[in-house]
């Protein structure tokens, strides 16, 4: 994927100490007391002037990218299962872009949090997840939310799920047994390539079945919106990817 995209080793070593820097800093302090740059040189292996250097340049944008990403996720989540933005089908409705009740805007007031109507707006219709229409209405176009057109954004959305799986293989590995997470697989060595579009659609088609199931359950979980707080909520979920390997060389 680097190589690819022109990504030198050396910008990716560049990125890489900094994730060990900050990862050091902020995840292996001493109760009580401040983590100094002796300390994360003397875990990471860096110099104390490398550590000083690379702890104050932060990654704010892609906090922002997966903040926004967030916000819109949840908003089309509730489009799509809050029966109050449905219609007599069943389905999401088109809304009213303004109102005080059952609109656009109060979606994004219920299941935005503080980002403001008119961005979420601007993102979503430019990720074509939505449409305006005719009457100053809006209707849903897709079930999920994925930026079509910034190639950074997906990398750093998709980029989720690789860092959801690690913290699962980490915890996995430091609480065998009861306390472990599921981390599951089915697979096949012995799958027929004249089969394979076959084989995708339908693992395509039922894994997103199975997740819509999940979507729709998880949002009956959820803290009410009026009470959420910080400290007293998580997040957490299932991730479900498809994987082949046609090159089997020797295994």
């Amino acid at each position: 994927m680097l190589l690819k995209r022109g990504v030198s080793y050396g910008t990716f070593a560049e990125v890489a100490k900094w994730v060990f820097a900050d990862v050091a800093k902020k995840e292996f302090e001493i109760p009580g007391k401040k983590i100094s740059d002796s300390r994360v040189s003397v875990i990471t292996g860096l110099t104390r002037h490398e550590v000083k250097k690379l702890l104050a340049t932060t990654s704010q944008e892609e906090f922002k990218i997966e903040e926004r990403h967030h916000r819109a996720t949840s908003i089309i989540n509730g489009w799509r299962f809050d029966s109050k933005y449905h219609d007599k089908n069943g389905a999401p409705s088109e809304l009213q872009l303004k109102g005080s009740s059952n609109s656009f805007e109060s979606l994004v007031k219920q299941y935005g949090g503080d980002i403001t109507f008119r961005s979420i707006l601007d993102e979503l219709v430019r990720s074509d997840s939505l449409e305006l229409i005719a009457d100053n209405k809006v209707r849903l176009k897709r079930k999920r939310f994925l930026p079509n057109a910034d190639e950074e954004q997906i990398i750093s959305i998709l980029g989720e799920d690789v860092s959801a799986l690690i913290r699962t293989i980490d915890h996995n590995i430091d609480n065998p047994g009861k306390k472990d997470f599921l981390q599951l697989a089915a697979s096949s060595q012995y799958l027929s390539k004249a089969n394979m579009p076959f084989i995708q659609h339908e693992m395509k088609k039922k894994g997103i079945a199975f997740l819509q199931e999940l979507d729709a359950w998880l949002m009956t979980q959820e803290v009410e919106p009026n009470n959420r707080n910080i400290d007293d909520q998580y997040s957490g979920g299932l991730g479900i990817y498809y994987f082949e390997d046609n090159d089997r060389g020797e295994k």
